[in-house]
């Protein structure tokens, strides 16, 4: 599915997918504009396209790459520290598994994403990142 968005994405900003090891794993995020989705790739996963909303992915990958199965909850806030839950659902396609979620922005805001991961392993492990989002116009 990375690979398959990373083909749709119509922005150049929109390729710099992010990684971060939390213990033996390797978590993939992404957080872009809805409307750097393909519409059909968007409709296909149920995500809004419009220019105030974007999308968050992220992958659990195993030691050998291998992907893996998690439970996900998170918040974003914003520079007026206004949080919002995150709310992920699963897809699993063949051996790939990810998770999405959309969230409302407005243009330029910084974002500071908190997405607690519990794989297999049964040990929570923190995501955070922060990230500017910048409307795909």
């Amino acid at each position: 599915m990375i690979v398959m968005l990373m083909c749709v994405f119509a922005s150049p900003a929109a390729i710099a997918e992010q990684m971060q090891r939390l213990g033996p794993w390797a978590v993939h995020y992404i957080a872009l504009p809805s409307t750097t989705l393909n519409p059909s790739i968007a409709a296909q996963y149920g995500i809004r396209r419009a220019r105030d909303i974007a999308f968050v992915n992220i992958s659990i990958l195993d030691d050998e790459g291998r992907a893996t199965t998690a439970v996900l909850e998170g918040s974003v806030t914003n520079l007026l520290s206004q949080q919002t839950t995150l709310t992920f659902t699963e897809v699993v396609e063949g051996q790939a598994v990810y998770y999405l979620t959309t969230l409302r922005y407005t243009d330029q805001e910084l974002l500071a994403f908190h997405v607690e991961i519990t794989p297999p392993d049964d040990r929570t492990h923190t995501l955070t990142f922060g990230q500017k989002i910048y409307r795909d116009e």
